[in-house]
């Protein structure tokens, strides 16, 4: 420290100009007695001293903190961590996180993804942040505590840091739409509905919602369905795609700003989920999901203003998902077994049936020319709009053909039946099916 004393009081002199004096005139004898023993420190030597660094161990970062959108975080020592936010059904314990350089990162299993903070500002307090959609958030450190909590302790920490009261998480009730059950919180069946189609349930302050348009299912059929059974991956990014359009998103699965998010799945079903930030700054995810045995679809459409949404509600809903059959599929019964009686005894083909047997012939056709084109160029996923159209048809055909008993058909309308079936047969047979 003299050392660098006496090198400042010389620029001193020179600044001040009380006595202007070279550094070659100054000698030792000009200097306190008590420093002639030391030399003038170099001044190269002095700029480039190196500065003192720093080094964290997981020690000094162990312990229980809040975050200030209500969440909280445990670090323990051996590189273990639990992590709870406000209105989640439980506690996370299966997370992990680590030092890399001058940065604390950890892994939630369940967002899918990892949350870090730089540390250079201090250990007292984390700004979490993330590559993948994350709202940052600040976590300040309450305690030393390490020590495993249960739901109700962080929420009493929560409470008392942040001065906010904590509702526990809402009960959940059994719905189903398009032939599939799901569970929603019972605190949105006030807003609840069906429209144009579209099942749509909201939350009591229209900060959440669910909604799920109806996709038309076909039953399980080796000849009609064979494009979706061979790769069901593109038939669920076909789904999530028309998502998009129906929430007039100018997005598609390949796109930058959608992330696939692997934090959702359902046992039960083949499932694909994404989330991505809508024009009107909403988490929105899409989750499509597929039943190989019956050949079914369903969607789900999930938005919120905040992301733990995707934790306490959305991630239920997902897991929950389960195909009943299709529940509109039961058709009224018509008049049309009454005219194909009176028909029985005149020996004429019933309009309506013409009509229905003809419709059919040209569904099949527009099959065998899309399995055609489908043949040629197997990878264009625009066919799967068309593929999804000719599904829709083939559903309606099989319902109506359930109102037509062949026992009861004139000798004219059992021709008439078995030459159609003839011609669709030969049709299919000459495009390999």
């Amino acid at each position: 420290m003299k050392r660098t004393l006496i090198f400042i009081a010389i620029i001193v002199v020179f600044i001040t100009g009380c006595r202007v004096i070279s550094t070659s005139e100054l000698t030792l004898d000009d200097l306190d007695e008590n420093t002639k023993e030391e030399p003038v420190a170099n001044v190269q030597e002095i700029n480039e001293a190196e500065p003192e660094v720093v080094s964290y161990s997981n020690k000094d970062f162990a312990g229980t903190y809040i975050g200030l959108h209500g969440s909280a975080i445990t670090l323990f020592e051996d590189g273990s961590a639990e992590y709870y936010c406000k209105e989640w059904a439980d506690v996370e314990r299966n997370d992990t996180w680590k030092l890399e350089g001058d940065r604390l990162v950890m892994t939630s299993t369940n967002l899918g993804h990892d949350i870090y903070a730089d540390i250079q500002d201090g250990i007292s307090t984390l700004t979490f942040k993330s590559d993948q959609p994350w709202e940052d958030e600040i976590f300040v450190r309450i305690s030393d505590d390490t020590l495993t909590k249960d739901i109700d302790s962080y929420i009493s920490l929560i409470e008392s840091q942040l001065s906010i009261t904590i509702e526990k998480p809402t009960d959940f009730v059994r719905d189903e739409f398009n032939g599939f059950e799901f569970v929603i919180p019972k605190s949105y069946m006030g807003k609840r509905k069906i429209e144009d189609n579209v099942y749509y349930a909201l939350s009591d302050e229209s900060e959440r919602g669910l909604m799920s348009p109806r996709i038309e299912n076909s039953s399980a059929d080796e000849v009609s369905n064979p494009l979706i059974r061979d790769d069901s991956e593109k038939y669920l990014d076909w789904i999530i795609n028309q998502g998009m359009k129906i929430l007039k998103e100018n997005l598609t699965v390949d796109s930058q700003k959608v992330a696939i998010y692997e934090g959702l799945d359902n046992s039960a079903l083949e499932n694909k989920s994404v989330m991505f930030i809508s024009k009107d700054g909403l988490y929105t995810y899409i989750t499509s999901y597929f039943d190989k045995d019956s050949c079914s679809a369903f969607m789900t459409i999930f938005a919120s203003k905040d992301s733990s949404a995707v934790e306490d509600v959305y991630r239920t809903i997902v897991e929950s998902v389960k195909i009943i059959g299709d529940n509109n599929t039961g058709t009224a019964a018509s008049d049309s077994s009454k005219v194909q009686a009176d028909n029985a005894d005149n020996n004429a083909v019933s309009p309506q049936l013409k009509e229905f047997l003809d419709s059919y012939e040209a569904c099949m056709d527009e099959y065998c020319e899309f399995m055609k084109k489908y043949n040629e160029n197997p990878n264009d996923l625009e066919m799967l709009s068309d593929y999804n159209t000719l599904l829709q048809k083939y559903t309606e055909f099989m319902q109506k053909a359930e109102q037509y008993d062949t026992d009861k058909m004139s000798k004219e309308e059992a021709k008439y039946y078995m030459d159609v079936m003839n011609r669709v047969n030969k049709k299919l047979l000459d495009a390999g099916y």
